[in-house]
């Protein structure tokens, strides 16, 4: 056989198995190049919840919350302090949050038994998160109940939990504030580039004893691109008016790879007033992204009032 004929079958074949060295001519690269200029491209978007299983951890007629209420655990300590409220819920250490958000709906005191709790994926990964009556002519106990359901939710250590909100979770039970001034400035990566944002938007505020849940509806403008902060999170009362949130997914407003958020928050003025900061965990992730800013928000409307029973809903 023709020597050259040999070589040049012999480099269709490589060419077919992806496999071109340079011996054969070809200067393909399998690792793709870096970006040299990240913060000019579009942020990738994660995975959202939606088609993940959703696991049972607990439910039931009789639980301990009065008023209706929710929960996103996304850390151990904030998960510690919902067992303290639902009795049963599993032992959860830290790596399990790596890929799972803990979350708990109460739906409010009712007039009889029969109530359930159902999650389901809504719009755009949202969850939807509603109360199932009891059936017509179902035989039920008329003493007063308090429905619960707590589900874990696969998630990815980038990605967010948030609702679409209906019934007794509808935005009555939260109390809404609106941001006067705000910045947050975010970059990183390979070229180190930075840019300072303006956030601007709304943020919707529940309480239960210990444990603060905030709804961000946030914008950042002033950068290269359109950035937002779409997420639910629960976190922990520190005094009678500072908390802390242990762990927040960034949204977009910061670029992948990033860290998750740590947020603490102080109320004045009796809780009309609201400042927020922002601060990225800690990350070993070389080339990465981060971000920090603060926000001062004020409130457009009192806090929700005591529910009374309800029959339906």
């Amino acid at each position: 056989m023709n020597f050259s004929i040999t070589i040049i079958a012999a480099c269709v074949l490589l060419a077919l198995t992806d496999v071109a060295p340079a011996s054969c001519g070809s200067n393909r690269r399998r690792e793709p190049p870096r970006n040299l200029n990240p913060t000019a491209a579009a942020t990738p978007t994660p995975a959202s919840n939606e088609g993940k299983e959703m696991k049972v951890l607990a439910q039931g007629q009789y639980g301990k919350v009065a008023e209706p209420f929710l929960v996103v655990a996304r850390e151990a300590e904030v998960y510690g302090e919902l067992r303290a409220l639902v009795a049963g819920l599993p032992e959860l250490g830290a790596d399990f949050f790596e890929k799972h958000a803990v979350v708990a709906a109460f739906a409010g005191t009712r007039r009889s038994g029969g109530f359930g709790i159902e999650f389901e994926d809504g719009k755009g990964g949202l969850i939807d998160v509603t109360v199932t009556p009891p059936p017509k002519d179902a035989m039920v106990t008329m003493a007063l109940t308090q429905p619960f359901k707590v589900v874990s939710v696969p998630v990815g250590e980038e990605e967010g939990v948030d609702f679409e909100l209906h019934g007794p979770w509808a935005l009555p039970i939260f109390r809404p504030y609106r941001v006067a001034s705000g910045e947050f400035t975010t970059g990183g990566g390979f070229a180190g580039r930075f840019e300072k944002l303006a956030l601007t938007g709304l943020l919707n505020i529940t309480r239960h004893g210990k444990l603060v849940t905030l709804l961000f509806h946030l914008d950042g403008t002033g950068g290269e691109k359109k950035r937002a902060l779409r997420v639910a999170a629960t976190g922990l009362e520190r005094a009678a008016d500072r908390f802390e949130i242990p762990r927040v997914d960034a949204g977009t407003l910061v670029d992948h790879p990033r860290p998750p958020l740590r947020v603490t928050g102080r109320f004045a003025g009796d809780g009309a007033k609201l400042s927020l900061t922002f601060d990225s965990l800690p990350t070993n992730v070389n080339d990465g992204f981060d971000g920090m800013g603060n926000l001062e928000a004020t409130a457009t409307g009192p806090a929700p009032p005591k529910s009374k029973p309800q029959s339906e809903m």
